[in-house]
């Protein structure tokens, strides 16, 4: 790990060099968090772990006009920035990506399938490092049952305290006013939802963008199982349609959903 980081700092010292500010973490004396280096005196501080929404960062850059951008990113979150360019968040041209496979221990962490670097579908891609993980297995194991299966999900969510915590963490999750807290979706003046509407329709949102990143399920602080369900419906979506989230940034996503064009609105009909 020790020679990642310094091969990644010297990489961040030539995009400094060429002029291009570069997000990534930092070392603060309290912790760690997202930084945009702009000196390369500071590099000595940058740090590639913890996990971290990077797209959530980066949109604070894109709406701040702060671009173009040099990003530290991890393979998940390289397919997370070719799923918002899909949907005008952000140009590939405006930035530009240093990236390196995780490690063995990590992938099994995050129960990732596609820890390397090889398949990645980003313009202005640079790799550091050598493949260095096994790909691990994605899925918890659900019922097979279809009423086992719907009783273990009602019980899951259940345990929803509607925080929005895993909206919040995601970064496709981009949309400035959120319809899903519409009343219509996720009922007011109560802590439990009665339907689980939210998670159902997010569900569905994610099908074709999710890339597996598990921050969604890491926020959770009723640790519901989210991913399993993300996994499941992505499956689905790449058996029926042949689309896996993040692979090309030439593949168009075939699902277009949107609150906006649902038959049922408050006050309207």
């Amino acid at each position: 790990m020790d020679s990642l980081l310094a091969a990644i700092r010297a990489a961040a010292a030539e995009e400094l060099s060429r002029g291009l500010p570069l997000l990534s973490l930092r070392q603060y004396p309290w912790g760690v968090g997202p930084y945009l280096f702009r000196d390369s005196a500071e590099l000595g501080e940058l740090r590639i772990e913890p996990l971290y929404p990077v797209g959530k960062a980066l949109l604070s850059l894109v709406r701040a006009r702060a671009l173009p951008v040099a990003v530290v990113a991890r393979p998940c979150e390289v397919r997370q920035l070719v799923e918002m360019a899909k949907r005008q968040q952000v140009q590939p041209a405006d930035v530009r990506i240093l990236t390196f496979s995780c490690d063995s221990a990590q992938a099994q962490v995050c129960r990732c399938e596609e820890p390397g670097t090889t398949s990645l579908g980003w313009p202005e891609l640079v790799v550091i490092g050598e493949e260095s993980a096994q790909p691990a297995a994605a899925a918890i194991a659900l019922p097979e049952d279809p009423a086992e299966r719907r009783r273990f999900w009602a019980a899951q969510f259940a345990k929803c305290i509607k925080c929005y915590g895993c909206r919040n963490v995601c970064p496709m999750c981009f949309c400035e006013h959120c319809e899903l807290e519409d009343p219509l979706w996720v009922e007011r003046g109560k802590l439990l939802p009665g339907l689980p509407m939210f998670h159902l329709i997010r569900a569905m949102h994610m099908s074709a963008r999710c890339t597996a990143c598990r921050q969604c399920e890491a926020a959770c602080p009723a640790h519901i199982p989210l991913t399993a369900l993300y996994d499941a419906l992505r499956q689905e979506v790449g058996s029926l349609l042949g689309y896996r989230p993040g692979a090309s940034l030439a593949q168009r996503p075939p699902l277009s959903l949107s609150l906006r064009e649902a038959p049922m609105q408050t006050g309207r009909h």
